[in-house]
């Protein structure tokens, strides 16, 4: 097909693949530039016309079919291509005629038989990512069945193929990102460096890895005519959306986060808008921008609309409108969408946009659309934000898994991390180490200026410091006077290690067995119909305090839907120290047997609970045989907290303290997590604290509070040595 000859000066007559391989040779280049070889050529042939030689009325359908669309995903240049990279690679091809469309079959067997026609079985075809095996058999007839049979090629193929040292990916803009990087070590980040250790440079030593280096040079001049020239580091994340291995993106998920202003959205829109482009080459590749606030999302879309819109140069091209942007030449749409996610299902997103993801509460939304990928070709999604005050949502948990690809480079999802913060809390104070978590502020002297501005006035007005640590420096910052103590302790309370980087790796906590030991049982039940919790305390030689937590959740609550924690992962690691029971109230003895089966486990010196209650409990206790502490029973077992307030304000200071020193081990349990995120510190006028809840219905704090209750018994803990 393309083996054509020509005639040299000395006339000696040579094929085009035989110059072009020669060529190669000399240049000792790799893989990248035969591909680049096999792009010229498919679209030299993709530009001429294919002429069916046939009488049938079919011929102007076979020809449509074989010059433009071969089947409904794949354009003629792109299917071409795809069958010549073949022939070279493996000297055949094989393309299977289905219902007037046509598709390449990646595996097949034939029969060779002289005397009859040969049959082609065990036939899987390739498409939009994704194999399909046929069960029907084809005669030869009913296929096209391409061979090529070049000596030279071949062998050189081969010796480009065993080039295991040599860098196969070549791409100017991410050879000067590293430069500059090597350059400006006090302005990048550790995460970041590790992105380049650990996961790109690997790669650009790779020879299985296609870059398509062609689309990538399109896109940056797109934006540079139609938006604006990027950054370059912003041009170093999109040479890699444009990387594939066998045909499929190396990275389907970019985690893009940086601090507030540095132009995220004006990162993402040219990207997704060259997307819609047939410069792109891929129809109805449809583009979701999802956020949680209307505002946040449109504002992301009008980057793309005012740009479009009433712009003569893209009439014909694009039908814009406030809510969608669609390319008339692919179908590919650009819409935005913060409505109830439940209402979403049975999309075709061909690239989903998730904006400010720090503001998620859960996967519900995420789950919808994630759900529709693999049903076009070449899905990718981009997770662009800032840091934000939702603790233990999508963003930490997709923080934490990043930390573990950066920090192994095992990176089975195909994640691209570009995660830009501070390495430390000391860092808030010195002005060269803002690079690190806003890298556009070098080529914006309006946010250099603005995030000065900002952390001159956090210094008079200590108040903003956890707005500019969490928006500016993109690190995780509370207002510690108003939460129990900092999410960083909380995390300590659960996993392995004292630094960030350590506890997103979520080693989980080594908790030693207490059984048979003093404990105090502590119980919380505030609402029959909603969350009741129970846990039981004790204490190590080395004084850290254990605490091992139950919470019963009522199925029939009014609030269950809307509850701000996934209820859905339960029996999950992290996720199996709670259950959801049936009926319309929770059933008291349900939780006075827990504490029964505790007190068969451990040595229970008291069972805690406040006065609100307690009638509910009466009864159960007293049938177990569990006895009241008063002045006439001082050895009663069940210890009533009668003015808990008070209770707080004395218990609140110790437990504060013990969080600042890591003493307290609540274990891997990601429910006590968002208990004691739910739970907010006050002050009265006095000084004393109290706890509350951050939010009244949705945040519950139940097992906390019961934490607290068992924390106002502590002394029982103590071991008593009797002299004799």
């Amino acid at each position: 097909m393309f083996d054509f000859l020509f005639q040299k000066k000395n006339k000696e007559m040579q094929s085009m693949a035989e110059v072009i391989a020669l060529d190669l040779e000399k240049l000792n280049l790799s893989k990248l530039a035969i591909e680049k070889a096999v792009m010229m050529i498919a679209r030299a042939i993709a530009k001429s016309d294919i002429i069916v030689q046939t009488d049938s009325t079919q011929k102007s359908s076979i020809e449509y079919r074989l010059n433009v669309m071969p089947n409904d995903h794949e354009c003629g240049t792109y299917f071409w291509t795809r069958i010549i990279r073949e022939l070279l690679w493996t000297q055949e091809a094989l393309i299977i005629p289905m219902n007037g469309k046509y598709y390449k079959a990646s595996a097949w067997q034939v029969s060779n038989s002289v005397l009859s026609e040969r049959i082609y079985s065990n036939i899987t075809i390739e498409c939009a990512g994704e194999q399909y095996g046929l069960y029907k058999k084809f005669m030869s007839s009913e296929v096209i069945h391409l061979r090529y049979d070049n000596a030279k090629i071949r062998v050189y193929l081969e010796s480009v193929v065993n080039r295991k040292k040599q860098q196969m990916v070549i791409c100017k803009e991410i050879d000067d990102y590293l430069k500059y990087v090597k350059e400006h070590p006090k302005w990048i980040n550790k995460k970041r460096k590790q992105l380049i250790k650990n996961i790109v440079k690997p790669l650009l030593k790779r020879n299985d890895i296609f870059f398509d280096k062609e689309t990538y040079e399109n896109c940056l001049e797109y934006c540079k005519v139609n938006y604006y020239e990027l950054f370059p580091y912003q041009k170093f994340i999109y040479a890699f959306v444009f990387m594939y291995k066998d045909d499929i993106p190396v990275f389907p998920k970019f985690f893009v986060k940086e601090g507030r202003g540095n132009g995220k959205d004006g990162f993402i829109v040219p990207l997704v808008n060259f997307m819609q482009t047939p410069l792109y080459g891929v129809r109805n590749y449809h583009v979701e921008i999802v956020a949680n606030s209307e505002d946040q999302v449109k504002d992301t879309f009008k980057v793309a609309y005012d740009m479009l819109h009433e712009n003569a140069k893209f009439k014909g091209k694009f039908s814009v409108t406030k809510e969608l942007i669609t390319n008339l030449a692919t179908g590919s749409e650009m819409k935005y969408n913060t409505s109830n996610a439940k209402t979403k299902d049975g999309k075709r997103t061909g690239c989903l946009v998730l904006n400010e993801i720090h503001a998620y509460e859960n996967y519900d939304q995420i789950n919808v659309f994630e759900s529709s990928f693999g049903k076009v070709k070449h899905s990718r999604e981009f997770i662009i934000t800032t840091d934000g005050y939702v603790r233990d949502g999508p963003l930490d948990e997709i923080s934490s898994m990043c930390a573990e690809i950066l920090e192994t480079g095992e990176n089975p999802l195909g994640y691209f991390p570009f995660i830009c913060e501070i390495d430390s809390m000391k860092e808030v104070d010195i002005p060269d180490a803002w690079h690190k978590a806003n890298p556009s502020m070098e080529y914006m002297p309006i946010l250099a200026n603005q995030i000065m501005h900002d952390y001159l006035e956090m210094k008079k007005i200590p108040s903003k410091r956890p707005e500019f640590i969490t928006k500016r420096m993109d690190r995780s910052a509370r207002k510690e006077e108003e939460t129990v103590t900092t999410w960083l302790n909380v995390l300590r309370a659960c996993y392995e290690g004292s630094t960030t980087e350590e506890l997103e790796l979520k080693k989980p906590r080594m908790t030693i067995d207490t059984k048979g030991q003093p404990a105090v049982i502590g119980i919380d039940y505030a609402d029959i119909r909603d969350f009741a919790s129970a846990g039981v305390l004790t204490k190590t030689e080395s004084g850290e305090y254990i605490w091992r937590q139950h919470t019963w959740i009522c199925a029939d609550s009014p609030f269950l839907d809307s509850i701000k924690f996934p209820l859905k992962n339960i029996g999950q690691t992290e996720f199996n120290d709670f259950e959801v029971v049936p009926g319309p109230v929770i059933d008291v003895n349900s939780i006075v047997d827990w504490c029964m089966e505790r007190c068969a486990e451990y040595d229970v010196k008291k069972i805690a609970m406040d006065t609100y209650r307690y009638t509910l409990f009466k009864r159960a206790f007293e049938e177990r045989g569990l006895t009241i502490e008063d002045r006439k029973n001082p050895n009663g077992v069940v210890r009533l907290i009668r003015k808990i307030t008070s209770a707080t304000g004395i218990i609140a200071p110790f437990i504060q303290s013990m969080f600042s020193q890591g003493m307290i081990n609540f274990g891997a349990s990601a429910i006590m997590r968002w208990y004691t995120n739910n739970t907010s510190v006050t002050e009265d006028k006095f000084g004393n604290k109290m706890f509350g809840k951050v939010e009244p219905k949705l945040r519950k704090n139940d097992g906390f509070m019961a934490f607290d209750v068992a924390m106002f018994c502590k002394d029982e803990l103590e071991v008593q040595i009797i002299y004799i």
